[in-house]
């Protein structure tokens, strides 16, 4: 009885059931397409802000301690690139007399010492860059992990330019500044 009375229902209304469901097909297919378009919009604002909160930051710590301020950070920077610099003009004893005592004492007793194993290892094969991040801050002692490179701007290469790695203390005493290298902190 059921089946005859759709059979009925269908064949009186068939035009009127088509034209409704190619509506309601229709419909389906705007609202996807205005959820597809309206949320890759969404996606677009939110990758903006998730880039912006990616960058480089050296004065921030990493491992422990808090973030170092500005200006302290540009008063490190500055040795460190004094110490670079003696480095790469061939300077090696500017270079040593930036070394702590106790630096000089456990790990290059002599200028020879610092020239064979640190000079020779890192500087001997022409200029290096560097870039620090700031790694431990624990009270007059900050420990940045430096990364040394050649110019790989004026060679072109950077898979095969030779890179090494450093975690250089900066010891503050008696308002000067002085350098524990070769991942040396203290004693």
């Amino acid at each position: 009885m059921f089946r005859r009375w759709l059979s009925g229902f269908w064949r009186d209304y068939k035009e009127k059931i088509i034209i409704i469901a190619k509506l309601f097909g229709l419909l389906v297919i705007i609202g996807i397409s205005a959820g597809v378009i309206f949320s890759s919009f969404g996606k677009k604002e939110k990758t903006n802000v998730d880039v912006t909160k990616e960058v480089y930051n050296p004065s921030k710590t990493v491992i422990e301690g808090s973030d170092i301020s500005q200006e302290e950070f540009k008063k490190e920077d500055n040795i460190v690139q004094e110490f670079v610099d003696f480095c790469n003009n061939g300077n090696i004893e500017g270079a040593y007399s930036l070394l702590t005592d106790e630096c000089k004492q456990k790990l290059y007793p002599t200028l020879d010492s610092f020239k064979n194993n640190y000079y020779n290892i890192i500087f001997a094969n022409g200029k290096k860059e560097y870039n620090l991040q700031s790694w431990i801050n624990s009270g007059n002692y900050n420990t940045y992990r430096v990364r040394f490179m050649e110019d790989f701007i004026t060679t072109g290469n950077y898979e095969d330019t030779v890179k090494y790695e450093d975690y250089i203390t900066i010891v503050t005493k008696d308002n000067t500044k002085k350098l524990n290298i070769n991942s040396y902190i203290k004693t």
